[in-house]
């Protein structure tokens, strides 16, 4: 009982001194008295009478349960934040005694840092934290200055390297020890003022959900990211660029979003460069007269190419109908790239299964049996089919001409003279195991 006194008398007279690494009757010292966890704590001197047979530590000490378990080794690891009590107990005429230092380990928690790449080697670095004490900056692993929270000023010429860049480590603090706190780590190369476009291409994810940019970003470059003018997102560009172009994936919030647009920001000058590129929507459908491909942008292209299974359908940057060339029960997919000073807008990619057959094999609606060598035989634009025959019929439904050779077409003879008029045309044929029958009109020109 008398031994318990005595513990509570010394910790209430001498209180913790938290900024000091000594401990309360000044008989040892450590080397921290508060850090990050893992902390890691280490007796680095001791001044105790020479009389003393014994001294001994206990790391994780109770003042209010006073019993003593002496460790091995001057040395400890503490691993869970918290505040701990080491003690040090001696032995002086056979009498023990106390001496206790109070260590507090801290939580090691990210640090929110912004950085903003100056013209000139200037750099603002913007750190949002009241959790430490402090900030130390090093440089290529050299300590170079101490940071606060806010806006910090660092002129970075003298660091940078031969390739004109410089590695940096921003590391929080407790009573100026950072060992084991968070740190965050950056690399920065010096930036020219750059007012060229930079703004590639965009392409639209098939389901509409999500688009792609592509763009040529510069080294260690602060950018702004806008959707349809609202901020999508802010961004600091790595110091070191591996390929010439690089992708941005946007989640497509609307479905319909028309354009997106990347700020260049150098923030000290106040400083703004701005590309912008429009989003361009296909959707296809079936009609009556073949599939219908309709067009959705709000900007003026240069030009607009169709593609159908990647070969080009169409350069009409209005909408347009496909009524050539489908086969019942095929798919067809279809894509629009419009162009706008160099720039690419690539649309969803839309397929479609046709359900009835629209000029399975193309075949002009006219034709002129005049002599002159140029559309004097009525006949598909050749194919590779099998089991092909062609039948014609006047109005009145009868027969003026049969062939089962794709390569040879009516010359608009029927009983030995030509008459001008409408006639009925009916195609069977084997395409790619199909059979495919196809019917229209034509007109007959004399």
């Amino acid at each position: 009982m008398n031994r318990c006194f005595f513990f509570i008398i010394v910790y209430n007279l001498f209180p913790l001194n938290l900024i000091s690494q000594k401990s309360n009757l000044g008989r040892f010292e450590i080397n921290v008295t508060q850090g990050c966890s893992p902390l890691k704590i280490e007796i680095v001197s001791e001044d105790v009478d020479s009389s003393a047979t014994v001294i001994q530590y206990d790391f994780n000490y109770d003042i209010n349960n006073p019993s003593f378990n002496p460790s091995v080794s001057s040395k400890y690891s503490y691993t869970t934040p918290g505040k701990y009590t080491i003690a040090q107990a001696i032995n002086v005429d056979n009498t023990e005694k106390i001496d206790v230092i109070e260590v507090e380990v801290f939580e090691s928690k990210k640090i929110d840092l912004i950085i903003n790449n100056c013209l000139n080697n200037k750099l603002e670095l913007i750190i949002s934290d009241d959790y430490y004490d402090g900030f130390n900056l090093y440089v290529d692993n050299r300590f170079v200055k101490e940071l606060n929270s806010g806006k910090n000023d660092l002129e970075y010429g003298v660091f940078l390297d031969s390739e004109n860049k410089f590695h940096g480590i921003i590391k929080g603090k407790f009573n100026n020890n950072d060992e084991s706190c968070y740190d965050v780590s950056f690399s920065v190369s010096s930036i020219n003022l750059n007012s060229k476009p930079f703004i590639d291409s965009v392409v639209v994810s098939d389901d509409r959900t999500s688009f792609s940019l592509f763009y040529k970003p510069e080294k260690s470059t602060n950018y702004t990211l806008y959707v349809d003018g609202n901020i999508d997102s802010t961004y600091f560009s790595p110091s070191y660029i591996y390929f010439n172009d690089s992708e941005i994936k946007i989640f497509n919030k609307t479905f319909s979003d028309k354009y997106v647009s990347i700020e260049k920001n150098y923030l000290c000058q106040n400083e703004k460069i701005e590309d912008k590129i429009y989003l361009l929507y296909m959707n296809t459908y079936e009609v009556e007269e073949g599939v219908r491909i309709d067009l959705n942008y709000d900007n003026d292209f240069d030009s607009v190419n169709i593609y159908k299974n990647q070969k080009i359908f169409s350069s009409s940057k209005e909408n347009n109908v496909d009524n050539y060339n489908l086969i019942k029960g095929e798919e067809y997919c279809y894509r629009a790239v419009g162009y706008k000073e160099g720039k690419k807008s690539i649309s969803n990619t839309n397929c479609i299964i046709i359900k009835e057959n629209h000029n399975p094999l193309p075949i002009a609606n006219t034709f002129s049996p005049n002599g002159d060598g140029l559309n004097d035989e009525f006949k598909p634009f050749p194919r590779s089919v099998k089991d092909y025959n062609l039948l014609i019929y006047d109005m009145s439904g009868v027969k003026v001409f049969e062939s089962q050779d794709i390569n040879i077409g009516w010359n608009g003879y029927y009983d030995g003279k030509i008459t001008q008029g409408s006639y009925i045309y009916i195609l069977n044929f084997v395409f790619d195991g199909k059979d495919v029958n196809q019917r229209g009109k034509f007109l007959l020109i004399k």
